[in-house]
């Protein structure tokens, strides 16, 4: 397995995994792929998996692929125009169990959310052709983060992110995600947002 024939199978794939390799070459020869990564010709993003330098580097889409979730929290709604900041990391909410990534492309944060609320996502087109990455809908992004930040109690909590609410943030949509909880912590949290919201 030559570099330039690597290189020529996975210049179209944002994230090369050790399955992609197996099924192109037949083999998997991880020396080759440390001395590759060695090099800078490779990013090693988590364990049996890729990217190729020279690649177009597209951080949503592979925040997705390397593990199953969707874009929320703070880096959704910087996405949305709904707080000043830009997060230098991304966040992101997943079903399975809470992960950190941290490699050379940037820091990834994976936080557990109850099943039947892994959803209010969109699909966005990635620069990638006919691929999209998954990023919470305005009110599913500012809904998860009064879920899983424990530290957002009061009015002021809520005055200190600075919100720019879409003229189409539906409210509703918050209300009937807070019907699925029931962690009185959580529903406490998110009805103090929904008061603010409708002052």
């Amino acid at each position: 397995m030559r570099f330039l024939e690597f290189q020529k199978q996975f210049r179209s794939f944002p994230v090369v995994s050790t399955q992609n390799i197996k099924q192109v070459f037949g083999e998997v020869n991880p020396s080759l792929l440390s001395k590759w990564e060695r090099k800078g010709y490779l990013v090693r993003l988590r364990k049996q998996l890729y990217f190729l330098k020279g690649n177009k580097t597209d951080l949503l889409l592979i925040a997705n692929q390397m593990y199953p979730s969707y874009i929320s929290l703070e880096y959704a709604l910087s996405y949305h125009h709904m707080i000043p900041e830009i997060p230098q990391s991304i966040t992101s909410v997943t079903a399975g169990r809470r992960l950190s990534i941290s490699n050379a492309l940037c820091q990834f944060y994976y936080r557990h959310i109850q099943s039947d609320l892994y959803c209010g996502y969109l699909l966005k087109q990635s620069k990638y052709k006919d691929l999209y990455f998954k990023i919470a809908e305005p009110e599913k992004a500012l809904f998860d983060l009064f879920y899983l930040k424990k530290h957002l109690k009061n009015k002021g909590d809520v005055e200190s992110l600075r919100l720019n609410l879409p003229d189409e943030f539906s409210l509703g949509r918050v209300k009937n995600y807070l019907r699925k909880v029931k962690a009185p912590q959580i529903i406490d949290r998110v009805s103090n947002l929904i008061n603010y919201c409708q002052r």
